[in-house]
């Protein structure tokens, strides 16, 4: 019997809104940026745009960004490619408030695909919904995708993500990745337990980010990446510099995955999530998906 190729992977490039206090010449040039990058890139499936907000002391928002729907439409329509978008559902005011929001994310922005995310402290009593809730509001309401976030290192967390499969979760898009070794076990505990709840496993997407300088890295960490003293080690002492570096490392982590996944048999889908994270790793996240781009095709042969 013939080999069947194996299917390409999905592939989500997160891009951050800009700044909106920034001038807007300034918002407006790095539009055009962005959207050339797309233009130049093959193989990007999805854009994915998250929404940024800071925190009081008492859990109150404070958005520094342009509208992630506004920015999402405008650079969809540019692109060509669909948006997925990203909430903290849990700073919507109640129930209602969530529900504005979704009703005019899909009938003006046409958003079809949303990750849904709660807050950044769980002790904060927070107005909106909480993100299980959400993710059923939002699939009874519309015709829609949602999906969650997946943070390999948190204990309990194959727990987290079969519960919001339950509640109607079909995607996940992990933290920033630098090793492959908290998400095995993850994986195949979130298989079997999806498997004794009788429902099917979501899709996940890695996350990956071109490092520029210590402080990229720096920042990373302080969003939860992890990476070992040796990796964070041989990504500046490398010939070939950080960005690079820091590429080899993401596939290498990238075919780690995919490897033990075939070995033990899961079939829980994974996908790549691409982010420059900040704007002057724009040029290298282009490079990031290019190499993935041709990895993944070769891995299909």
């Amino acid at each position: 019997m013939q080999k069947q190729p194996l299917q390409k992977p999905t592939i989500f490039f997160e891009i951050v809104p800009p700044n909106r206090a920034a001038p807007a010449e300034s918002r407006e040039r790095f539009f055009k940026n962005v959207a050339a990058a797309l233009a130049s890139l093959e193989g990007i499936d999805y854009l994915n745009v998250p929404e940024v907000a800071d925190e009081n002391h008492v859990g109150k928002p404070h958005y520094r960004n342009e509208d992630a729907c506004v920015f999402s439409d405008k650079l969809s329509k540019a692109t060509g490619l669909p948006a997925i978008v990203n909430k903290m559902v849990v700073h919507c005011e109640g129930e209602k408030g969530f529900l504005a929001w979704l009703d005019e994310a899909v009938n003006r922005f046409h958003v079809k695909d949303f990750v849904l995310v709660g807050g950044y402290r769980v002790m904060h009593q927070y107005p909106g919904p909480p993100v299980f809730e959400a993710t059923r509001l939002a699939l009874a309401r519309h015709n829609v995708r949602v999906g969650h976030i997946a943070i390999p290192t948190r204990e309990g967390e194959a727990e987290r993500m079969v519960q919001k499969t339950l509640a109607g979760g079909s995607f996940f898009t992990t933290q920033v990745l630098f090793s492959a070794d908290p998400l095995r076990a993850v994986l195949e505990s979130y298989q079997a337990k999806c498997e004794a709840n009788g429902v099917k496993a979501g899709e996940v997407y890695l996350s990956f980010a071109p490092v520029h300088s210590r402080e990229d890295l720096e920042f990373l960490q302080w969003l939860g990446a992890e990476i070992s003293p040796t990796d964070e080690r041989a990504l500046f002492a490398s010939p070939a510099g950080p960005v690079q570096a820091s590429i080899d490392l993401a596939q290498r982590v990238w075919q780690e995955t995919q490897a033990f996944s075939k070995e033990a048999g899961l079939k829980v889908r994974l996908g790549l999530n691409l982010a420059p994270i900040f704007q002057h790793n724009l040029g290298s996240a282009v490079e990031l998906a290019r190499q993935f781009a041709v990895l993944t095709d070769k891995t299909r042969l």
